[in-house]
């Protein structure tokens, strides 16, 4: 600026509301940066919750099946989570592995362990305690 500009009002003025103006939309654009960051982690904690509820059900149901095929009692009609890291399927794409525990008992006065494998949406191995056979 040239020396009249340096007191003029106006041009004053119009150099503060510039900046002013670049200060209001440097802080817009973090508000909204911030806004999208919180919405895309929400949506991301919202997938996994369900996805895991589905995992879930899949592990009972292969854990049921499992007892049932072997005249064993499936103990609490649930499963427990033990375990949740990635991994890459068959195809190299990368998805969750899910190990869930659950109990049985081969005579009805006894608690014995079982384990559930998920690799993605899909049972990858159902491991159980050995029991005897009647």
């Amino acid at each position: 600026m040239s020396e009249a500009q340096d007191h003029n009002p106006v041009m004053i003025l119009a150099h503060e509301t510039k900046a002013s103006a670049y200060s209001r939309l440097t802080r817009l654009r973090s508000e909204i940066m911030w806004e999208a960051s919180a919405l895309a982690a929400l949506a991301a904690l919202s997938w996994l919750w369900f996805d895991s509820m589905r995992a879930r059900e899949r592990a009972v149901a292969a854990g049921s099946r499992a007892c049932e095929r072997d005249g064993l009692q499936f103990l609490d009609e649930t499963v427990e989570c033990v375990s949740l890291r990635p991994a890459r399927d068959e195809n190299g794409r990368l998805v969750l592995r899910r190990t869930y525990r659950f109990e049985f008992s081969d005579n009805g006065d006894n608690r014995r362990g079982g384990n559930v494998s998920l690799l993605g949406g899909k049972v990858e191995s159902l491991t159980m305690e050995p029991y005897l056979l009647r």
